[in-house]
């Protein structure tokens, strides 16, 4: 990890060493609890400089509990779109694809609200996506697509607990009192003295 040093309570998630930003050249994407981090190397004719760019995890937007990293598409490839309160960042990964990038938006998301994202699959098991796609490409296939939907939603919905309602929390810093907010559970640095509490 070139240029970057991570704080005493920063941990790496996961990280990517080959992933191109929209509009710019190849980059490593890091991703810590704290930072989505971006860092890049110019090659100039006598030497080499490394720029750092660096988004704090608590910036990026958050909708009915998931963190705003979603997956879609631009000029006919899969790109993670990630949306900051003051902004937004594409990356595009030559190296994996789509479960790359869900693989990603999991990690954001985990690193955002304190849960792991919830399944974008049709019917929230493992696999379904494959059988779908295979399914699509035969004639009526998207009937016994739906229809396996269905009767895995329903066995799904049988098994299966409702997940809990995220709570929002607003509070001071134990350190030194400033105010801190995040969803219940989750462990936020204080922006003034650096200091992690758990919500």
């Amino acid at each position: 990890m070139a240029n970057y040093d991570l704080l005493p309570n920063e941990a790496v998630l996961i990280r990517d060493e080959r992933v191109f930003r929209e509009g710019g050249s190849s980059i490593e994407l890091i991703l810590t609890n704290l930072n989505l981090i971006m860092v890049s190397e110019n090659v100039r004719i006598f030497k080499t400089t490394t720029e750092t760019e660096t988004f704090p995890v608590n910036q990026i937007k958050v909708h009915n509990g998931q963190a705003q990293a979603l997956l879609t598409k631009s000029r006919g490839r899969d790109v993670l779109d990630v949306y900051f309160l003051h902004g937004q960042e594409k990356f595009s990964f030559p190296n994996g694809g789509k479960k790359t990038i869900q693989t990603w938006i999991g990690k954001i998301n985990e690193a955002v609200t304190g849960q792991p994202a919830a399944e974008n699959g049709s019917s929230g098991s493992p696999g379904f996506d494959l059988v779908a796609d295979a399914l699509s490409s035969v004639p009526g296939g998207d009937r016994v697509a739906s229809v396996l939907k269905g009767t895995l939603g329903a066995f799904n919905s049988k098994r299966g607990a409702k997940p809990e309602a995220v709570v929002q929390i607003a509070t001071k810093c134990v350190s030194c009192g400033a105010a801190v907010s995040g969803m219940q559970g989750q462990t936020v640095t204080c922006s003034y003295c650096l200091s992690a509490q758990q919500l």
